[in-house]
């Protein structure tokens, strides 16, 4: 059985100007210690995907189809007690902007404690020695101070080591892991990288990592789902994708991360489509250098091979492979 299984989830948002389907019937999955990246770029449903998973999508959003298995137990179905004792101690999220994520008026040990104290009915004065010793997991040095700092004293790299330790304090099975590194320069992202490696080795975590940059990805996950406009476009493993990718707009992410490593600038022509006016047919023809007349017309489907699958017109009469 699988960990995590993700089937046909669809997000939606009403808002006044009509409805936008940020998530549209995705599906994924996730064993034991896997590392399933999911890449795209802004807009693309990453994050909304990821917050699906765990409810924590916020009105005007609402899931309006799909089902989320966790150890076989449909997450959607539970009420919100049940949902509440799975976040943070089965379940666990770092999220995108640790400055936002932190309260700016307590010391960050208090904040971490206060994790365990929700789930664990642990006496706060009490905890003192386990934070100290998640600071010091997350490689955070001086940990019997840091834990008296608040986060104005502490950089980017730091406030996002203390989000990885809330995230881990209670050893979950499943990490979910939103953009971490996007606000990182390139050193303390390969930092931020190990450090989830390390901790996923050690406490045999699953994790589910979304980026916009297929780069960051490609170091730390085993296979990686590719989406553009709310639906999924390709998938298969990190090594099949970055060195033969198939969706053109996959090629295009991919080939822009070559340009930057070689200080030459690459873009994907276009702009990401208007949600709410996505156009008939494949909604990436706009932008696709292989745009065929047929693909105007063309009906989403994933064309599946041993490794993976793609959702392109151009392999529907061939295969993927």
């Amino acid at each position: 059985m699988k960990l995590l299984e993700v089937e046909d989830l669809s997000v939606e948002y009403h808002l006044p100007q009509g409805k936008v389907k940020a998530v549209d019937e995705v599906s994924l999955t996730i064993d034991k210690g896997e590392v399933v990246g999911v890449v795209g770029e802004s807009g693309s449903g990453k994050s909304t995907l990821a917050h699906a998973v765990i409810r924590l999508v916020r009105p005007p959003g609402k899931i309006v189809g799909g089902r989320v298995l966790f150890n076989g137990q449909d997450l959607l179905k539970l009420n919100d007690e049940d949902i509440r004792k799975i976040r943070g101690k089965e379940i666990s999220m770092i999220f995108q902007d640790p400055s936002s994520y932190l309260n700016p008026v307590y010391p960050v040990g208090f904040q971490i404690a206060e994790v365990y104290e929700a789930h664990n009915n642990t006496n706060m004065k009490e905890l003192n020695g386990e934070v100290v010793s998640l600071l010091k997991k997350v490689r955070i040095t001086d940990s019997e101070v840091r834990v008296g700092s608040y986060p104005y004293e502490l950089s980017g790299g730091m406030k996002q080591r203390i989000l990885i330790a809330m995230a881990i304090a209670l050893k979950p099975k499943l990490l979910i892991a939103d953009e971490p590194t996007s606000a990182l320069d390139t050193t303390i992202q390969a930092e931020i990288l190990s450090l989830l490696n390390e901790l996923k080795e050690e406490y045999g975590l699953s994790i589910l990592f979304i980026s916009h940059d297929i780069g960051v990805v490609s170091k730390i996950a085993d296979r990686m789902i590719v989406m553009y406009a709310g639906k999924v476009v390709e998938e298969g493993p990190v090594r099949r994708i970055v060195e033969e990718p198939l969706h053109p707009y996959t090629k295009a992410l991919v080939l822009a991360t070559k340009t930057a490593r070689k200080k030459k600038l690459f873009s994907i022509p276009g702009t990401p489509p208007d949600m709410f006016n996505l156009p008939k047919g494949c909604t990436f023809y706009p932008r696709c250098p292989y745009a065929k007349e047929t693909c105007k017309e063309w009906n989403y489907k994933m064309i599946r091979d041993h490794e993976g699958g793609v959702a392109c017109a151009i392999y529907e009469n061939t295969g993927s492979s």
